[in-house]
């Protein structure tokens, strides 16, 4: 069993992510921005550059010591704009869990509320930070 207090302050490793212009063009059409024009990407592209950039998901939850079929659900997400993101360019993301909080859960039981920072950089230039939290079941530990 992980204890995933002892993971606060733990930077995964550096990652990446490219705003293709064609899956930034289907993503404006998906959600009704059709006709998107400049080199600027769509603001959720902060989101998607963090998400997507931070490796792949099965790593992250291997790190807190679950598995996405114990019932891990996104809890809240929070975006921090420095600059906008270009079309095109490339950013680093860095990622740092920065918080794990125990509740309990009428319905649910315990619970362990993991929060990480991931910040995305354009060169050495940070140009914004996503928060996302994650919902972990902990009664699965105890199998």
């Amino acid at each position: 069993m992980v204890d995933r207090q002892k993971l606060v302050g733990t930077v995964l490793p550096e990652g990446s992510f490219t705003i293709d212009p064609e899956d930034h063009r289907i993503f404006c059409d998906a959600v009704f921005a059709e006709g998107w024009t400049g080199d600027v990407a769509h603001p959720m592209f902060l989101h998607l550059v963090a998400h997507c950039g931070k490796g792949p998901l099965e790593d992250f939850f291997e790190l807190i010591g679950t598995r996405l079929e114990a019932g891990v659900t996104f809890g809240q997400g929070q975006l921090d704009y420095h600059a906008p993101l270009r079309i095109g360019a490339t950013y680093r993301v860095i990622t740092e869990i920065a918080e794990v909080e125990r509740k309990q859960g009428r319905r649910r039981g315990p619970f362990d509320v993991v929060t990480c920072h991931i910040d995305v950089f354009d060169g050495d230039e940070l140009v914004g930070r996503s928060r996302e939290s994650y919902v972990v079941p902990v009664r699965e530990e105890a199998a």
